[in-house]
């Protein structure tokens, strides 16, 4: 698990400014609950930070108090807002339902989609996004 994160971190790290800002989408340990135990969001959100990211994150079934060290967001979306990355951390049915065109256009311009379960690869994105799908190798500008 230690190398993946490394992985994504990097990968982001390699994308994104200095100082960006990351939407974390998914802070429980898996889909359709609030635990948090063992997390890997927690700790992919602590590499971030520690790399001088700013990080904003969002799960509908994950209390605020569970991860204090950045703040929650009202709603997916909002989490979104100036976001130089978004990474989608949990394989929840909620961010296919987000709607992605209203989403990246209140991103910056230059925008980095990490989809660690492949969600979303059959989406078409507006120029400015590179969306990267965990697993497949997959880029696209």
């Amino acid at each position: 698990n230690q190398w993946v994160r490394n992985v994504i971190v990097g990968n982001v790290c390699d994308r994104v400014p200095p100082k960006a800002k990351i939407a974390l989408l998914g802070m429980a340990y898996k889909p359709g609950t609030h635990v948090t135990d063992d997390s890997e969001s927690f700790l992919i959100a602590d590499m971030l930070k520690e790399a001088g990211h700013t990080v904003t994150w969002a799960d509908p079934l994950v209390p605020q108090e569970a991860y204090t060290d950045a703040g929650k967001a009202g709603s997916p979306a909002r989490a979104c807002v100036d976001a130089d990355a978004i990474l989608i951390l949990t394989q929840d049915a909620v961010w296919n339902e987000l709607p992605w065109e209203i989403v990246t256009d209140m991103t910056q311009e230059k925008l980095v989609v990490v989809d660690c379960w492949r969600a979303l690869r059959a989406r078409k994105w507006r120029s400015g996004v590179t969306y990267w799908a965990l697993g497949l190798n997959l880029n696209r500008d």
